[in-house]
């Protein structure tokens, strides 16, 4: 049986059509080289071969009957997504902590050790008890010891404000990274709407898609998150993906935070009964609220910690801003206790306290000040070590020196010993322990950010537009389109040829 005369016309043309469509998604993808988010796409189409004529015998050779195009597809690796996002996560931790141990080296310039640095304060305090020991009484040099004394306790006042400060700062940061991503969750919502309608109505939505994965790499800096896509088909016939998103805990649970277009989950701030912050989750999928969700990994991680954790005063492994605060104010209150009573001689005088707190609380980094009578020269140190020493005696003031320079115990209020030794040695240990940090953290980061170039690099290999390859593109589909054209072309004389068989002139 002979063909239908005009089979091989309708496969040039379905051809033409597919080389024409091709080219149309090569262009799409030069044009789009440039673009944030940009995943190349391709032409999806396969061979047509219709039912079998019934009058066909079995000699005859079964020909297709040209190509069709069934879709154009975005060229993603979902494996690859889900280690980016993945470290993305580990890189987001990370960062955050690097920039809020940052923040603490330039609120706290014990690190550089200069000239107006804490510790020169104190290495001035000891100068001027050397030189108030060699003249005991002496008004000029008491009022020496007296202005070293005040600079300390103002740094101290200044560090201490500088930490409320910044940790007022990281409230807020922190508080704003909750509006964030709920922001972010809500912009899916209505992505996943968008995409789920354009795909019920036969069209795939890839640029929109686009953009959902562009929000999915955000959001996965602030948590661990798995992405999951089901298919379902359409009363249409049409194919939809409906998108679970989840993220997952320090415990190795997940939370729902959004599916398909149901309601995305509620982040909030909330602060506990014990003054520390934390950040309670409303999952998606209308389960049991988290209250202090305990996040694997990622930008709230490392924030919470910094916010929360106090180091040696409460066991925790991270030395958050609450260690150094609490650092500061033992610092503050062992300087004014271990001074006012040697200046009081144990409890033998009276009245002769050195260092108090400005609002009547127990002494700390933020409160502590010099007394008004010594302010005032009503008070002075004390020279002798006996309450009947004789004029020009030095011996307290040279107990002074030693306890300065001496070992010095430091508790963290609950019987524990946090660090013992001199209170220079405390600084420095203050100093080595936040430059520790900052490095050990600076080499993490650096070292998740090189796996996360790594793997973005794999990635836009694979999504990404390579106008070589699609220059090469572009010069088969011309070839394609050519010889379909050529096809009909030689189709249309053999035709000629079959109608003129028999006319003579």
């Amino acid at each position: 049986m002979i063909r239908s005369s005009f089979t091989g016309f309708n496969t040039a043309r379905l051809g033409l059509m597919a080389s024409q469509n091709a080219m149309e998604v090569t262009g799409q993808n030069i044009t789009n080289v440039k673009t944030t988010g940009y995943s190349r796409q391709r032409l999806e189409q396969s061979s047509l071969f219709g039912s079998t004529n019934i009058y066909n015998k079995v000699s005859d050779a079964h020909i297709g009957y040209g190509v069709i195009v069934n879709t154009v597809s975005q060229i993603r690796d979902p494996f690859v997504d889900t280690r980016y996002r993945l470290q993305m996560a580990n890189l987001g931790e990370f960062d955050k902590k690097l920039s809020i141990l940052n923040d603490l080296e330039s609120h706290l310039d014990e690190i550089g050790g200069g000239k107006d640095a804490l510790a020169a304060q104190l290495s001035d305090f000891h100068s001027s008890l050397q030189a108030l020991q060699n003249s005991p009484g002496d008004v000029t040099m008491d009022n020496a010891v007296r202005g070293a004394a005040k600079s300390i306790t103002e740094y101290l006042n200044l560090y201490s404000n500088q930490l409320k400060e910044l940790r007022s700062q990281m409230e807020g940061g922190l508080s704003r990274d909750t509006d964030d991503i709920n922001k972010l969750l809500s912009q899916i919502q209505e992505l996943n709407i968008s995409i789920m309608n354009s795909q019920a109505n036969g069209l795939p939505a890839l640029e929109l898609q686009d953009q959902r994965n562009l929000l999915l790499d955000s959001l996965s800096t602030y948590g661990k998150i798995s992405v999951n896509y089901t298919s379902t088909i359409a009363p249409s016939g049409a194919s939809i993906d409906t998108m679970t998103l989840n993220m997952t805990m320090s415990d190795g649970s997940s939370v729902n935070l959004l599916k398909g277009t149901g309601t995305p989950a509620v982040f909030q701030l909330q602060t506990s009964a014990d003054g520390s912050l934390r950040v309670d989750i409303t999952p998606g999928d209308g389960s049991a609220k988290i209250e202090g969700a305990a996040f694997s990994a990622g930008s709230f991680k490392s924030t919470l910690s910094m916010l929360n954790d106090d180091g040696s005063f409460d066991g925790t492994a991270t030395h958050g801003i609450g260690y150094y605060q609490k650092s500061l104010d033992e610092f503050a209150r062992v300087f004014a206790k271990t001074f006012n009573t040697l200046n009081n001689l144990n409890g033998k005088l009276a009245g002769k306290d050195l260092f108090t707190s400005s609002d009547g609380q127990a002494i700390n980094a933020g409160n502590i000040r010099i007394t008004e009578e010594w302010m005032k020269g009503t008070i002075r140190i004390t020279g002798g070590a006996a309450a009947d020493s004789p004029a020009g005696d030095n011996s307290n003031i040279l107990n002074m020196i030693s306890a300065l320079t001496g070992s010095q115990t430091f508790t963290d209020g609950k019987g524990g010993t946090v660090f013992k030794g001199s209170f220079q040695e405390c600084l420095e240990d203050f100093r080595n322990i936040l430059a520790t940090d900052t490095k050990t953290t600076e080499s993490t980061m650096k070292n998740y950010l090189s796996i996360v170039q790594d793997i973005a690099s794999v990635r836009e290999g694979i999504s990404g537009v390579n106008l070589d390859e699609e220059t090469a593109n572009m010069m088969q589909l011309n070839k394609a389109f050519t010889a379909a054209a050529r096809l009909m072309t030689t189709l249309d004389d053999m035709l000629n040829s079959v109608m003129g068989m028999g006319i003579t002139k």
